[in-house]
């Protein structure tokens, strides 16, 4: 009997690390985009999604969590290439929500007109190379 059968029978058996998820999101594409955010914090490895340039618009705020994304629960790195997120709205509402226990590295991404700022940080955020333009916050909002 093999070493790996006899492990499995005897209860020992180690799950082997799944593999990080990469997602590649064409230009505006913010369908695509809910849906790697989605996928990725279905994982729990540190998944990458890469957002090509251009311009991606938020139209409306994602459930209830006033941000325009779906938040991030799990290790996640978004990299753009002088990509730009966007709130094209009227309705009130961030771009980004890091829930408790997520962890957002963001790279090379503007985030632009948030009127709920830009991003709620209740986990853990890196930004790398972001411009934040044309963001604000209202007293009595969160």
């Amino acid at each position: 009997m093999n070493a790996r059968i006899a492990m499995m029978m005897m209860g020992l058996w180690v799950a082997m690390p799944a593999q990080a998820l990469v997602f590649t999101v064409g230009e505006g594409d913010t369908a695509a985009l809910v849906a790697a955010i989605e996928a990725a914090n279905a994982t729990p490895e540190p998944d990458l999604i890469e957002l090509d340039r251009g311009l991606f618009l938020l139209e409306e705020a994602w459930s209830d969590s006033k941000a325009g994304l779906p938040p991030i629960t799990a290790p996640l790195r978004i990299r753009g290439r002088n990509t730009e997120i966007r709130r094209y709205s009227s309705e009130p509402f961030r771009l980004f929500h890091v829930a408790q226990g997520g962890h957002l590295i963001l790279e090379r991404v503007t985030l632009a007109e948030g009127n709920l700022g830009a991003l709620r940080n209740d986990g853990t955020t890196d930004l790398r190379w972001v411009q934040i333009v044309d963001n604000d916050v209202k007293s009595g909002h969160s």
